[in-house]
């Protein structure tokens, strides 16, 4: 998938996003882009922002339906879920959302031994 159709697809499945994000599009940057994105996502959820869970759906069908795409699934990988292990509210939110392939990368990154698994701490 190219930079601009994944820029808008994202734009479009999380118009919160599109109203905070104040960068030019930059298609030379797409890991700045989908960090930007993958920071949004965190601190919505972290701030208990109503689009968190929008947001979550829309990473998880994004995912699921380009898992073919293996360039794409890098990029989603390191640009947006890994800032989704940060901390274990996210960790949570996103292994209770999160279904198919979409889960499967975020557990091995929590379980592949880079990431500390958070989601059995109480908050």
């Amino acid at each position: 998938m190219d930079f601009n159709k994944m820029a808008s697809a994202i734009f479009e499945g999380v118009p919160e996003f599109r109203n905070s994000y104040d960068d030019e599009l930059d298609e030379e940057a797409p890991y700045s882009f989908l960090s930007a994105f993958g920071v949004f996502v965190r601190d919505s959820i972290v701030n208990k922002k109503p689009c968190a869970l929008s947001a979550l759906t829309f990473i998880n069908h994004f995912v699921n339906n380009n898992v073919e795409d293996d360039k794409l699934m890098e990029m989603m990988v390191v640009g947006v879920l890994e800032i989704l292990t940060d901390y274990a509210v996210t960790q949570k939110e996103a292994s209770k959302n999160f279904t198919g392939h979409c889960y499967k990368f975020f557990d091995e990154l929590l379980t592949g031994g880079f990431f500390l698994d958070l989601r059995q701490i109480n908050y």
